[in-house]
């Protein structure tokens, strides 16, 4: 599903601009010592020279300021959306003491900046919420750190960190508006180095979107995967089985920030989906439909359990449409139903990776458009209702026919 494009080197300009790091076409293995490792600048698509200048120097800046520790720039460099949230993050002296989220960085440096393709925007995150917010004026990135922690955890270990990062034109002014982990499908399609540290990242990646979270050591220090009680109490069963494989399993929990409290909740995947599809897709609409929206909801929070789109404030995902709508005591008897129907049944791409599967409202009484790679919320029902599309078909309507159903581990 990852479209691949022609990787180059960026003229020289760029290179002045980030004069704050020894530079060179092609990056050098991060050191191992903790000390700053030459950093690549490449491009997957052709690019703006003012913009991509001004984006990757914004980008330097907000790493460099995670590196002295210097948050008062950090929140500048973010978008201004933001600015409350970091604020009362940093602030909170607990979050210091436990190592939380960026608390958990001693130090960090830029390894490589990798531009993408604003096009494929959707396969990482909600492109509709940040087109809807800024347009065209909006830039993409692969970004990799050369971090040392204080504590590693799921979110952050020794050794090259890898990130997507969305930034946004406020006023003139580039901002960071994400800088979440990447998938483990960007850093093989943007990243041909094969040296060690390149291959340590991509095991440890791979591992934690298998519910395995691994330190820079390659050691285990922990998991997030659903316990077989846990997938009993789910009354589903597979109902296609494309492609069988058996090391997939779904996430135990998922952590959620409530944002109208700004606390931040930890809570059992199975409800979590139960009380985000009614407040994305309509409770009486074709069951095709909501299994569709079903697979929509618990992917979208799947993808992010194992790649957070906040690790640096220490949870998943918002609950509001930045992602998706989460609200607590909000099942409904038939979502519930769609959602056991399809409970073990995931979505994989055409070589079995994970994706961001993106959904957007759509227009009532339209499919909207084919391969998208972006679902209609409307088209789903629209499609169930006039074409009598199952749930595998209106997915592949938009994904593709590549992508693949698969099962996780056994229910009974």
């Amino acid at each position: 599903m990852l479209k691949k494009f022609r990787v180059f080197s960026i003229f020289l300009a760029v290179v002045l601009v980030l004069t704050m790091l020894p530079l060179t076409a092609v990056a050098a293995p991060a050191s191992n010592n903790g000390g700053i490792a030459p950093i690549r600048i490449n491009a997957s698509a052709p690019v703006e020279s003012t913009d991509t200048v001004s984006q990757m120097d914004v980008i330097a800046k907000y790493v460099n300021s995670i590196k002295t520790n210097d948050w008062t720039t950090l929140i500048q460099l973010s978008s201004s959306r933001d600015y409350d949230e970091y604020v009362r993050f940093f602030a909170d002296k607990t979050n210091n003491q436990n190592k939380v989220g960026l608390y958990a960085i001693n130090t960090a440096s830029l390894f490589s900046i990798t531009k993408l393709d604003i096009n494929t925007l959707a396969l990482y995150d909600n492109e509709s919420y940040y087109k809807g917010l800024y347009g065209n004026d909006l830039g993409l990135y692969l970004v990799g750190a050369n971090i040392n922690c204080k504590k590693e955890s799921k979110d952050f270990y020794n050794g090259v960190n890898f990130f997507i990062v969305i930034l946004g034109k406020e006023n003139g002014q580039w901002k960071v508006l994400t800088f979440s982990e990447a998938p483990p499908s960007a850093i093989e399609a943007y990243v041909p180095d094969t040296s060690q540290d390149i291959l340590t990242a991509l095991d440890i990646v791979k591992s934690r979107n298998q519910g395995i979270f691994k330190n820079g050591e390659g050691q285990i220090i922990g998991t997030n995967r659903a316990a077989k009680p846990q997938l009993n109490a789910e009354e589903g069963h597979a109902i296609f089985s494309l492609l069988v494989v058996t090391n997939w399993n779904e996430p135990a929990n998922i952590k959620v920030q409530i944002t109208a409290t700004g606390v931040i909740s930890t809570v059992v995947f199975y409800t979590y989906c139960k009380n985000v599809l009614p407040n994305e897709w309509i409770g009486s609409w074709n069951s095709e439909s909501l299994k569709a929206g079903a697979e929509c909801v618990k992917m979208v929070g799947w993808y992010r359990v194992y790649n957070a789109k906040y690790p640096g404030l220490g949870y998943d995902i918002k609950d509001s449409t930045a992602d998706q709508v989460y609200k607590p005591n909000t099942a409904q008897a038939t979502c519930t139903a769609a959602i056991d129907a399809v409970s073990n049944v995931i979505i994989v791409d055409s070589i079995t990776n994970l994706f961001y599967l993106a959904y957007n409202s759509g227009t009532s009484g339209s499919a909207g458009t084919q391969n998208s790679g972006v679902v209609s919320q409307y088209g789903t029902q629209y499609l169930a209702n006039t074409k009598g599309y199952g749930y595998v078909d209106i997915l592949k309507y938009y994904y593709g026919s590549n992508i693949h159903t698969v099962t996780s581990i056994p229910l009974k």
